[in-house]
């Protein structure tokens, strides 16, 4: 494949830039533990409604979020702004991203965005340092600019390392999954107890618990819920700007959503009016009953509903999903492990510098012992 010879670049630049910023983490111990969410690949796992579970499970108003504010105009800036205060929506999707929106107006919880994580812990701490006692890094298991306190890696249970190559050759970022404190295994229920076992084994010993992401309602309009079993025999569009629109497809069929028809956008879409217009056309021909859209779509689609003509403007209906462990006991398992690793944590040590003939070396070594991880 012709792709397959910048895989070799990519790893080798992926390495040297792993390196140096570790060297720039910042040492500073914070008020709150800090726990990362992540992945191995390039969307598609389910994070942020992981995150969102997480929120839920730890406190709410005890919880911020911290992301980057991915597709956001602010994600070009050095700043890092406050999305939410916990109760006030104070920023926009454009401005913020989609995910950071989405999070602000179904949590209670602080949600940060700015491409320094850094920079985004500190004015955390500085505005609600004294009611925060965890920051949940979203999609930052690459990210090394603040030391966690706990790693939590989620892995696609149907494609664990996808086509086992990196960018741009497949959609891994990379394969070391050593550093996570907790692998949780998403889609797991779509997967057998045979395969769950080998992945069980291989990520041995990490702590492995076994996920899925769960229908959790029709909504009109993201306000009224409806009634799935009424639904009867209604056929639907199913359109997402999403990293896997099949998980969202299985998700809705759980629901008894019948799905007629797809229209896939690509991840974090920056959607216009002519979209909606578009989509109201598919709907028009194909005699269909409405539109279902993730909530992450939604925070997009809402503001420009305005600029369609009202004869033009689908029905949207807004599915929700929620993450849920496959069993009581895997949850317990999953919280005892959280407390206890954010109970035994010790202060982070400042670490020393190194000459630059001794960076060389170091970098040369470790770049060879990870080669098999990336």
């Amino acid at each position: 494949m012709i792709l397959y010879p910048l895989e070799f670049f990519y790893k080798l630049c992926f390495i040297i830039s792993r390196w140096l910023r570790r060297l720039k983490t910042l040492n500073h111990r914070f008020s709150f533990s800090i726990i990362s969410v992540g992945n191995l690949t390039v969307g598609g796992t389910g994070k942020s409604v992981f995150v969102a579970f997480l929120a839920r499970v730890l406190g709410e108003q005890e919880s911020a979020i911290v992301l980057r504010g991915y597709k956001g105009t602010n994600e070009q800036k050095a700043s890092s702004i406050i999305v939410s205060d916990g109760v006030t929506l104070l920023q926009n999707a454009k401005t913020a991203g989609d995910e950071a929106i989405m999070h602000a107006q179904s949590l209670k919880s602080v949600v940060v965005v700015g491409k320094n994580r850094a920079r985004s812990c500190l004015l955390l701490e500085k505005l609600f340092g004294s009611k925060i006692r965890y920051a949940l890094l979203d999609d930052a298991y690459q990210n090394y600019a603040v030391r966690k306190d706990l790693e939590i890696l989620l892995v696609d249970a149907r494609a664990p390392f996808d086509n086992g190559h990196c960018l741009p050759a497949g959609r891994l970022r990379e394969k070391d999954y050593t550093r996570a404190d907790s692998i949780i295994l998403t889609h797991a229920d779509l997967v057998d107890a045979y395969e769950l076992k080998k992945l069980h084994a291989l990520f041995f010993p990490t702590p492995v618990f076994n996920g899925a992401h769960a229908f959790d309602g029709l909504w009109l309009s993201n306000v009224i819920r409806v009634d799935t079993q009424a639904l009867g025999v209604k056929r639907f569009l199913l359109s997402a700007g999403v990293g896997s629109i099949g998980g969202v497809r299985a998700t809705a069929g759980q629901g008894g959503v019948h799905i007629a028809l797809e229209h896939n956008f690509a991840n974090h879409h920056a959607y216009n009016s002519a979209d909606i217009t578009t989509l109201y056309d598919i709907v028009k021909v194909q005699k269909l009953d409405g539109i279902v859209i993730t909530a992450k779509d939604w925070v997009k689609i809402e503001p420009l509903l305005g600029f369609v003509k009202r004869e033009q403007a689908p029905t949207f209906f807004v599915m929700r999903v929620v993450f849920e462990f496959l069993s009581e006991q895997e949850y317990d398992k999953f919280l005892l492990s959280v407390h206890k690793t954010l109970k035994v944590h010790l202060p982070h040590k400042k670490e020393s510098g190194c000459s630059s003939c001794l960076c060389v070396i170091f970098l040369l070594c470790y770049a060879h012992f990870l080669w098999g991880f990336i």
